[in-house]
């Protein structure tokens, strides 16, 4: 059964859920606010855009290999140039449940056949475009981490919606969560709004669980929006997953259920907007915070991690109080090594461990050989600190030095296996 067709004018608001980090209430988040916005009338549809398919299991279909069609077919042909199968194709319907695109293992091949084509990260921009006058709402589920998966969710969205989990090493993931945003709204989507960052897990009883949300409030204010609504740390999600529903649904009484119906309202508040005369979608692109506002966002909860996390000088004497690390352009002690743009031959899928007089950059999407110190430095090591990379610039730091053999063997398309 099709939904119903929304009044013409209405606006529909595109919303990736992203993070990081996993295990901090992603999937969870988009299976219950789509419930509490599907009970609050709205029309929804959700697409699961991770190869472990958490969304499809979690809304009951518990073997998504059996399932014919996912979006996996659908990315794949439309990087092929074909128009079917459509994600029309794809859709699962089910009574009291909001309108599924499922998830497959064949997704976490997607990546290799986009390759690094930059034209093709617009793919499921392209292929929701058909859908999204039926729906007031769309959510993606990105999968965890940064990958091209996730910068196509990011461009396909109107709005990014951030999970954190009230917990030490949750919110230093925030940080990266906020640099690729970063990077997508310079590179790929200029109006990209962070809707908000959605604390999660949060354990009153906990002092350090309750702290850690304060201090992220206290970090972003006048930067970015955290919502009001706070998700508790509650045993009943897990017997939602297992039933194969919504927390609403299940314990529709509990502080979860109401807290994502509490989320719907701020949702709505946030992404409704007068609907423009021509019928277009106006959604939460129009209120799209600066990329200065969001690299302030990171800085601020970078600080404050460092300021209250581990430090060189936790060893120090009694008397000695410990120095927190320094923060420098935004790097980190604790940044994750190896830049997931740092690559060979036609993009970053052919990666390299250790520095390489053949190695290009691709945060811009065009090759720029980078100077093997330069990959020492930083591309290997605190790659997400690099002006490069969080700015999309084509000009390396330094003057790359790659030999007359590297530049012969460049020159002729040549790339070094590993």
């Amino acid at each position: 059964m099709a939904p119903k067709m929304k009044r013409r004018g209405q606006a529909v608001t595109v919303i990736a859920v992203a993070s990081f980090k996993g295990g901090v209430g992603k999937t969870t988040t988009v299976v219950n606010l789509a419930a509490a916005l599907l009970e609050a009338g709205k029309h929804v549809l959700v697409v699961d855009l991770d190869p472990q398919a958490s969304l499809t299991i979690h809304l009951g279909h518990k073997q998504p290999a059996s399932i014919p069609l996912n979006c996996s077919h659908v990315l794949k042909a439309r990087a092929d140039g074909l128009r079917s199968p459509t994600l029309a194709d794809t859709i699962i319907r089910a009574p009291n449940a909001p309108d599924l695109v499922p998830s497959g293992f064949q997704l976490a091949d997607t990546e290799l056949v986009l390759g690094g084509d930059l034209a093709r990260t617009f793919v499921l921009r392209d292929a929701l475009a058909a859908l999204r006058h039926l729906y007031d709402y769309i959510l993606i589920d990105c999968l965890p981490g940064r990958s091209l998966l996730v910068f196509s969710a990011l461009a396909a969205a109107d709005s990014v919606l951030l999970p954190a989990q009230a917990s030490y090493l949750s919110v230093q993931s925030l940080i990266l969560a906020l640099q690729t945003v970063i990077v997508a709204k310079r590179r790929f989507c200029p109006k990209l709004a962070i809707l908000g960052i959605l604390p999660t897990m949060v354990d009153s009883d906990d002092p350090d669980s309750r702290q850690m949300v304060e201090y992220v409030r206290s970090s972003l204010q006048g930067t970015l929006k955290v919502f009001e609504t706070e998700v508790v740390r509650q045993a009943s999600f897990g017997g939602s997953s297992v039933a194969g529903r919504s927390i609403l649904e299940t314990d529709p009484g509990s502080a979860g259920a109401e807290a994502y119906r509490r989320l719907a309202l701020e949702v709505i508040a946030a992404t409704t907007r007068p609907a423009k005369s021509d019928g277009g979608a106006q959604g939460a692109h129009d209120g799209a915070p600066s990329v200065q506002l969001a690299v302030d966002g990171a800085n601020r909860i970078e600080q404050m991690v460092t300021s209250i996390g581990p430090s060189d000088g936790a060893s120090a004497g009694a008397g000695e109080a410990a120095r927190p690390t320094p923060v420098i352009q935004g790097t980190h002690a604790s940044a994750p090594v190896h830049c997931p743009f740092l690559g060979l031959g036609n993009g970053p899928s052919a990666q390299i461990r250790e520095p390489d007089p053949l190695a290009r950059c691709w945060a811009s999407g065009t090759a720029v050989l980078v100077d093997s110190r330069t990959q020492e430095a930083t591309c290997l090591k605190e790659y997400w600190g690099c002006p490069r990379y969080i700015n999309g610039s084509m000009v390396p730091r330094s003057k790359p030095r790659i030999g007359v053999l590297g530049r012969l063997l460049g020159g002729l398309g040549f790339e070094r296996r590993r």
